[in-house]
């Protein structure tokens, strides 16, 4: 990446522990999270001190027709209520994009982990 892992996908990627495929674009398994940075997953403080919770992490990943990952969905919240439900859906690649920037109630505060990693 040009600026740097900054949301970890390497030790995302690292901890898969199991996959399948479930579908034709859809792999289904599981994910260890504790290799994943602290920074992308701030609201759950040493995910070691979680056990063996974080360790079976179920996800989800959907690909386009180009095997490109467009969404993504970790944890289970009836399964795991420790761990929250986390979604992330990606989309048109190589095209510009326009982003309004958001009202005030929008607006929270960005963990100091996540300005600290972008002051790097």
């Amino acid at each position: 990446m040009a600026r740097g892992d900054l949301i970890g996908a390497a030790g995302l990627i690292g901890g898969v522990t199991t996959a399948e495929w479930t579908g034709e674009n859809v792999i289904a398994g599981t994910v260890d999270l504790t290799g994943w940075s602290s920074v992308a997953l701030p609201n759950l403080g040493d995910l070691g001190e979680l056990g063996d919770t974080i360790g079976a992490v179920p996800f989800t990943a959907a690909l386009d027709r180009e095997r490109r990952l467009v969404d993504l969905s970790l944890g289970d919240e009836q399964q795991l209520p420790e761990v929250p439900t986390i979604w992330l859906r990606l989309g048109n690649f190589g095209r510009a994009e326009t982003i309004e920037a958001p009202t005030y109630g929008e607006i929270v505060p960005m963990p100091e982990a996540m300005v600290a990693a972008l002051d790097e």
